[in-house]
């Protein structure tokens, strides 16, 4: 077999990326590094909202009795909350992610319903919070808390939509600055999800 070669894509392998994405009924979109957003936008796609990544220290806090474990809830009502954030449904992917090796997934319940929720998992240095959602700022500002006791004196990272002021006014109060960012951009029509209520991304390129 021979040896694999790595290179720089080109313009016509987007094109064929992009068409075998339609052929599948997907809408593509991406998370690409500001220097890039002329080529993505010259294959056709349309820049939506920046995704900043935010760095700073854990902090330790109190323990908060309206929040819980993500694993021990009835896994409907997370992928329910979750597909409501995302856009569509990915059990499959829930399951593992939920649940990180050396990591915890969180949700905050307000009259035994999930009203946020947030993972945090080990990363090449430190800890990365996402996703964060949360129906309320006070929500996700409680479950970032405990999400970041996690790794209390550790680098943390959260994936900021910029396109949701409060997110970003959460990253503020917690000491959090830019490190990092990509341009989200879509193929086709950006899709219709509850912004205000996306605190931090799950991960680039997924959303």
């Amino acid at each position: 077999m021979p040896a694999a070669t790595y290179r720089q894509a080109t313009r016509v392998d987007l094109g064929i990326t992009v068409e075998w994405a339609a052929a599948e009924g997907w809408n593509p979109g991406l998370d690409g590094v500001f220097d890039m957003h002329s080529f993505y936008a010259s294959g056709g796609f349309e820049f939506s909202h920046r995704t900043v990544r935010m760095a700073g220290t854990g902090t330790a806090a109190e323990p908060d009795p309206n929040i819980v474990e993500l694993s021990t809830l009835p896994f409907g009502t997370v992928t329910a909350f979750d597909q409501r954030h995302f856009g569509f449904s990915r059990e499959q992917f829930l399951r593992s992610w939920i649940s990180p090796r050396s990591g915890l997934g969180l949700a905050a319940l307000h009259r035994e319903e999930i009203a946020a929720m947030g993972v945090i998992r080990p990363c090449r240095n430190g800890f990365k919070i996402g996703p964060l959602f949360a129906n309320a700022p006070d929500l996700a500002q409680a479950l970032f808390a405990s999400l970041s006791s996690f790794a209390a004196d550790q680098p943390i990272f959260l994936d900021t939509p910029e396109n949701n002021a409060a997110a970003l006014a959460l990253a503020d109060r917690q000491g959090l600055t830019e490190v990092f960012g990509c341009a989200r951009m879509y193929y086709g029509p950006a899709p219709v999800l509850p912004w205000d209520d996306i605190y931090g991304a799950t991960t680039f390129e997924l959303g």
